[in-house]
Order: C-alpha cells, then structure tokens, then sequence
C-alpha cells in the first residue's frame, strides 16, 4: 500500500525474513486476525473461523508480493528495503532512501501495483474468466480464486488513488518533480494525500466504515511525517 523512509512503526514484531527484507507484523494485525475469528467462530463454528483468517493469510500474502514488487524495484536502483510491515490496512514497505530521480520514483512506485495487476489476471484467467461473486464469503476453491482475483483488482485501482504517499500519490509526486523542486512537489502532494485522507475519514465516518477511518487517519500522518522529512533535508535539484 505504501512506501516510506521512515523506521519501522512501533509495536510492530519480526515474523520471518525473504529476499534480504524482514517481514514484520504490527500488533493491530493480531487484533484484526482475532477480531475475523471471532466473526466468524459467532456465524459458523470453527469451521468458519478457521476459512475466514485463512482466507485473510492468503489476502495478506499478495499484499506481501505487491510490496516486493517495490523492493526489487527499488533493488534496481541500489536501494534496501530493510523491511515490511504488515498491517490491517495493507503493508507498508520501508526504504532507506526514497529515490530523488522522478523516473525511479515513478518506476519504484508503479511496481507494486503492476504485481496486483498481474495477480488479478493470474486469478481470473484460473477462474476461467468468468464474473466474480463478492457478495459473499467465498466456500469453495473456485470461488476463492475469483475472490483473489477481485482482491488483487481492487489493490491496483485502490493504490493508484493520487494519496500520497500511497503509490499513486509517489507518481504524483514523481510527475510533480519534472517540473518544480522536490521539496514543492512533496509538499503539494502531501497536501493532496492530507485532503484525499480527509474525504476518505469523512466518508468511512457517513458510511460508517471503520476501516476506512483508520486508512484515512493514516494516510494523513504519513503524507505529514513525510513532508515533514522532505522539509528537514538539504533543497533537492529540480529535474
């Protein structure tokens, strides 16, 4: 869902290491797994239980390649990406260096998407094609295929939204960064991300959903936190 320079978030645990990159858990994602198995233990048993956080492992796992689709970008460029940390609202990968270059930038934040893209078409071609049905819980093999393609559908359009620092909001910024300073181009996007944020708090509160808060609020930290780090660094070249 997001790339950023700063350190790993608090609360946050080691739970395995690939490619060079630690995978990290936040604690919110344990709650978010407990808060499904509960759900679901209340509507169908363990049976239930057991196919819901399964089926949210697997979810997860395609967040996982999506974000190693930014680190072996960001590889490319001799950029490390100490680790990743999971999330209940997506994962967030943590870079040493947030390329200068708007073509990196560019490059770097549109890899993770281009991953979705190619899962959700892996997904549906095995599913033959055929429409998907996401009003439900999926219970059969088929019909979690299709769910995952829906997924990974839904991760492509929903991290291109232009809010940043999300990865549509990285290629806002890279665009923004042919034409004026790095700083003013971080700046105007987060600005733009901080709105977007807000609309997104607004909605989730109308609606009501709560997770849609949540991403709101985040998104609108990490766009301050971000600009806030451009703004303590050395003026960047306009390029």
């Amino acid at each position: 869902m997001d790339i950023q320079q700063i350190k790993p978030l608090r609360f946050s645990f080691p739970i395995g290491r690939l490619f060079q990159t630690e995978l990290r858990m936040h604690g919110t994602f344990v709650l978010f797994l407990i808060w499904i198995a509960a759900d679901q233990f209340s509507s169908g048993g363990w049976s239930n239980a057991a196919w819901g956080v399964g089926f949210v492992c697997l979810v997860f796992a395609c967040v996982v390649m999506h974000e190693f689709g930014h680190v072996l970008a960001a590889r490319g460029f001799g950029i490390r990406t100490p680790d990743i940390t999971l999330l209940p609202i997506g994962g967030v990968a943590h870079l040493e260096r947030i390329p200068e270059d708007p073509k990196e930038e560019i490059i770097v934040a549109i890899a993770g998407p281009l991953v979705s893209a190619l899962l959700s078409l892996i997904f549906w071609s095995a599913h033959g094609f055929e429409p998907v049905n996401v009003q439900h819980q999926p219970d059969s093999f088929m019909e979690v295929i299709g769910s995952l393609a829906a997924v990974n559908g839904g991760l492509l359009v929903f991290n291109l939204i232009p809010a940043f620092p999300m990865d549509g909001g990285r290629v806002l910024r890279a665009m923004l960064g042919f034409r004026i300073s790095h700083l003013k181009a971080t700046q105007l996007a987060a600005a733009i991300g901080k709105f977007i944020a807000l609309l997104m708090a607004g909605l989730g509160i109308a609606v009501p959903m709560p997770m849609l808060v949540l991403l709101g609020m985040f998104i609108y930290t990490s766009a301050k936190r971000e600009a806030e780090l451009a703004e303590s660094q050395p003026a960047k070249t306009i390029y």
